[in-house]
């Protein structure tokens, strides 16, 4: 099948579909995935630190302002070679609607080529891949910025970026508006400048920290960061909260190399734990639990699987058992004393035989054997 045929395949779909979309606004996200499964096609050969235009439309602009890009539907260029990616909005009247495919590195090790996150960019949004790491790379920081308020299916945005990091690997750390994000999941972004950056985490859990604080946004929930209008962080991400699940039913999840249903919002019980573990202070620690880097090896993909890494954390919720056997008496000493000390023994023998009494002396004193001599006068 040629690459016009898919094109002409993808012109046809999107113009049939717009009328459909236009006769029935409730159509719409039926009208949104038939088209993305005709244009997913067309971004098949991606490979790792490309982006690819998926649709109409999507401009780019080249880092190198004297080297003429060709970025038209269906082609590939290394991120490397962009400035910023702009697509355009969901046009149903001219068969428009900006979508774009990344495949980056992040911080993934070279010896797994095959492992890249992916990102599907769509509607009003701008992005910027910038300059990151040592050695320099494009893959891990970017700018994004949707404008709200264009057209919507049935009430949800068409405009914003999807997240999703591969199966089986370790946890992806990603920047985006001077925000650290830190996923083993699938989130979807967007951005305003001078309002908030919006995480939605629809599968999995995601660690979100500015200069200001940090928290942690599991499935079913979503977090606000104020932004300024140069799109920077102007303070903490705000508590989590349970995202409303109607305005995720047309997000392009087709696109994704792991294609997954949104979580169902989390509940007010769960929220409530997680709120006063972020309180707490408590972050770092969760994520150094042994137990949830063993969680789908470690993307984590169902909120009970992170709740039960919890309770080292978090206030004993459950009361401990009671005890079940009491405790052994005090025994009496293993053996008695069953023979008596000895008495005191007498001496062992008696004096028998009294001391020798002293004896006069052997010989009496003999008198001189000559007398004294005098000698003569």
């Amino acid at each position: 099948m040629s690459r016009f045929f898919v094109l002409a395949l993808v012109l046809c779909v999107l113009g049939l579909s717009a009328v459909v979309g236009q006769r029935d606004a409730e159509t719409c996200p039926e009208f949104v995935h038939t088209a993305l499964h005709a244009v997913a096609s067309v971004c098949e050969g991606i490979e790792r630190n490309q982006v690819c235009h998926a649709s109409f439309r999507v401009d780019a602009v080249a880092r190198e302002p004297d080297t003429p890009l060709s970025f038209a539907v269906g082609e590939s260029v290394g991120i490397d070679q962009v400035v910023s990616l702009r697509l355009s909005p969901l046009d149903q009247a001219r068969d428009e609607w900006g979508v774009a495919l990344l495949r980056v590195q992040a911080n993934l090790p070279d010896t797994l080529p095959g492992q890249n996150v992916t990102f599907a960019a769509f509607g009003d949004t701008e992005l910027t891949p910038l300059l990151s790491g040592d050695p320099v790379h494009y893959g891990q920081t970017f700018r994004l910025q949707t404008r709200i308020g264009g057209i919507t299916c049935s009430g949800a945005a068409l405009d914003g970026l999807l997240i999703q990091s591969p199966e089986g690997s370790r946890r992806v750390a990603l920047t985006i508006n001077g925000v650290d994000l830190e996923l083993g999941s699938t989130i979807f972004v967007q951005a305003v400048a001078g309002d908030v950056m919006t995480i939605r985490t629809l599968e999995g859990s995601v660690i979100v920290r500015t200069a200001y604080g940090s928290s942690i946004v599991l499935a079913g929930s979503e977090v606000t960061i104020p932004m300024n209008d140069e799109l920077e962080p102007g303070g903490a991400p705000a508590l989590p909260i349970a995202y409303e699940q109607e305005n995720l039913i047309a997000l392009p999840l087709d696109l994704l190399d792991t294609v997954i249903a949104p979580a169902a919002p989390l509940t007010e019980a769960l929220l409530d734990t997680v709120i006063e573990t972020i309180q707490m202070g408590d972050l770092d620690d969760l994520l150094e639990l042994a137990v949830l880097e063993e969680v789908s090896d470690p993307i984590l993909t169902s909120v009970p699987a992170v709740i039960t890494a919890l309770p080292p954390l978090v206030p004993t919720l459950i009361a401990p058992l009671p005890t079940l056997i009491p405790p052994l008496p005090t025994l009496p000493p293993i053996l008695p004393t069953l023979i008596p000390p000895l008495p005191t023994l007498p001496p062992i023998l008696p004096t028998l035989i009294p001391p020798i009494p002293t004896l006069p002396p052997i010989l009496p004193t003999l008198p001189p054997l000559f007398p004294k001599w005098t000698p003569r006068g």
